[in-house]
């Protein structure tokens, strides 16, 4: 079975051409509100390599005139894989501690998430290697947590780094969710600058979260959060945790309290730029479109990095109609890519179909927004993605012209 794939940078080697006119634009339907859920295990997310490809030129960068208007702050966590397991934790099968060879496996990586997600930053990255930095968190939060510090995970630390209320780090600075509310996924959260995976946050809520509610058009809203649950009647959603907002909402990403979100205004930009357009039919045509129908669905710009230029982040979807969801007819395709001011595209998703197929659940990609989801001043894009039998979210860093996944949630077959 198909599975949909969002993809990590992307920059496309291909010639530039004045050959053929771009087609003219046609102006699709608006982006949804919400998204059918249907499938059964997270869909996974597969890079693919870098490329890059020359344009014809375009007008002066899109002006932001926009003020922005957004509510009071929010905080932050590290980098953690995302896994796919219910919030309650596996038993411990064995005592963590340091030796020679050092001890390793999906239980020292569990931990590390886990205390990074606490805010025992001490450790360093999450490598699944239980060496002197993960020893030195682990006598951090037991210290912390009253237990006897010996810097190996027994039961009794195992027990408590797992329930519902560890004491967090001295000084760390409040767990931060993020909530898709077009499927109430929660996508994780950050913490002191490093982003938390959904199995970690959901295991640190209790409920009751208040959330701001941002839309890229600027309306604000606020929300109350349940505490994330997965749905035991659906088995193929059962590792995947849900947040309810009250009142009930079903559009727009809900961000925990403490900063501003949006931080530099995001503005609409036009869907008919016939150099926008121009970009996606080069990227098409080396992608064997020799054709292209192209259709904008979304473009919003913002300074997305902090170095005072203009990003444009253009999605682009073409599925023919009448075509069963299921299906794919020749050139269809569905991608999102991040247009800086020197022109040359980075690709964040892509997806093409020179040939059409029959039963190979082709993937749609929609830009949700831009947003600051860890409080460092830079934007993420939050990007969704559907196909035939499920879906997922995720969310993008751009830095330097790389894209990379931090966070993801979804469920599918």
């Amino acid at each position: 079975m198909h599975r949909f794939s969002l993809l990590l940078l992307t920059i496309l080697l291909a010639s530039c051409t004045n050959q053929t006119p771009v087609p003219a634009p046609t102006t699709p339907p608006a982006p949804r509100a919400t998204a059918t859920l249907v499938a059964t295990n997270v869909p996974a997310l597969r890079p693919t390599s870098a490329r890059a490809t020359q344009v014809v030129p375009l007008n002066e960068p899109l002006p932001l005139t926009a003020e922005p208007t957004q509510p009071e702050a929010t905080v932050l966590a590290a980098p953690t894989e995302q896994a796919a397991a219910a919030l309650e934790p596996d038993p411990i099968t064995r005592t963590l501690h340091l030796e020679t060879p050092t001890m390793q496996g999906d239980d020292v990586k569990a931990v590390q998430q886990r205390l990074l997600a606490l805010g025992y930053s001490e450790l360093g990255p999450a490598d699944g290697f239980f060496g002197g930095q993960s020893e030195l968190a682990v006598r951090s939060f037991q210290q912390r947590n009253t237990l006897a510090v010996d810097g190996m995970v027994g039961v009794q630390t195992w027990e408590r780094l797992f329930s519902r209320s560890p004491l967090a780090a001295e000084g760390a600075g409040p767990l931060v969710p993020i909530v898709d509310l077009a499927n109430g996924w929660l996508l994780g959260a950050s913490r002191d600058g490093r982003w938390v995976a959904p199995i970690d946050a959901g295991r640190l809520m209790a409920g009751g979260e208040v959330y701001t509610i941002y839309v890229p058009d600027g309306t604000l809203a606020t929300a109350t959060g349940t505490r994330p649950t997965p749905n035991p009647n659906y088995d193929p959603c059962r590792y995947t945790h849900y947040v309810t907002m009250s009142p009930k909402l079903t559009a727009g990403v809900a961000v925990g309290p403490g900063w501003n979100a949006r931080p530099v205004p995001v503005v609409a930009g036009d869907r008919q730029d016939t150099q926008l357009l121009n970009i996606v039919v080069e990227l098409l045509k080396a992608h064997g479109i020799t054709k292209p129908e192209v259709l904008l669905t979304q473009v919003l710009a913002a300074d997305l990095d902090g170095d005072g230029r203009i990003e444009r982040v253009v999605a682009a979807t073409r599925k023919a109609a009448g075509t069963s969801p299921a299906d794919a007819a020749a050139g269809d395709y569905s991608l999102v890519v991040v247009v800086p001011e020197d022109r040359v595209p980075v690709v964040v998703a892509e997806e093409y179909h020179p040939q059409a197929a029959t039963f190979n659940a082709p993937s749609t990609y929609e830009l949700d927004d831009l947003l600051d989801l860890n409080g460092d001043g830079s934007l993420e894009l939050v990007l969704a993605s559907h196909y035939y039998e499920g879906g997922a979210s995720a969310i993008f860093t751009y830095r330097e012209r790389k894209v990379e996944l931090v966070l993801n949630e979804g469920c599918g077959a």
